[in-house]
């Protein structure tokens, strides 16, 4: 790929599927994996999808990558990630979507909405991200980041907890909102988000 790595298929992919469960109590250790070399979940063109209740340590690169989907909850995902692109939750042109009660710890984006499709792919809508604990190792913990092709609407992150920020700037942050390519931004809200830590030590 880009990283010019070898790549392997992703872990976990569910295309065009209708009723979508990935749900467990265990551990998924992909630390002896090189960076970037897969995927670990990615869900793309599905209705009515839940994943939740797995531990995820060390993904190569982005842990739960959804794409083009229709009501979507994820629930009680713990992340520990320390490599770079450790993206952990990517909702890309997605409507109707749920995180909540996840506990996350990336080397990247924490929880993200983007658009990386452009039309005829559908927009990001209606999406509710709440009750998260956010440990932002180095880029965005909350927000809208990059890849925004497609217009993003009625997104609200509320009642998370950013226990540390270590960003270093410019365009990382604990909350984030980047326009970077031609869709437009309308109804991102942030409601009852506490920040306790800024800055390394």
């Amino acid at each position: 790929d880009w990283s010019g790595v070898k790549n392997w298929r992703n872990l976990f992919e569910v295309q065009g599927a209708t009723g979508v469960t990935i749900r467990g109590r265990g551990v998924l250790d992909m630390s002896a994996l090189p960076w970037h070399a897969r995927t670990s979940f990615v869900i793309t063109n599905c209705k009515d999808v839940l994943v939740e209740g797995i531990t995820m340590l060390d993904t190569p690169s982005w842990g739960v990558a959804v794409f083009g989907c229709n009501g979507v909850t994820i629930r009680n995902i713990k992340q520990i990630c320390r490599r770079e692109n450790s993206d952990g939750i990517d909702l890309c042109n997605t409507q109707d979507a749920l995180v909540e009660d996840c506990f996350l710890r990336n080397n990247d984006d924490e929880v993200c909405v983007k658009c990386t499709s452009p039309a005829p792919a559908q927009e990001s809508r209606r999406i509710i991200v709440r009750r998260c604990v956010i440990w932002n190792e180095r880029a965005r913990g909350l927000g809208i980041t990059s890849e925004t092709r497609r217009d993003i609407s009625d997104v609200t992150f509320r009642d998370c907890d950013v226990i540390h920020d270590f960003a270093g700037g410019g365009d990382c942050g604990a909350l984030a909102v980047l326009v970077s390519d031609s869709g437009t931004m309308s109804n991102i809200v942030f409601d009852d988000i506490r920040v306790e830590q800024i800055g390394r030590a």
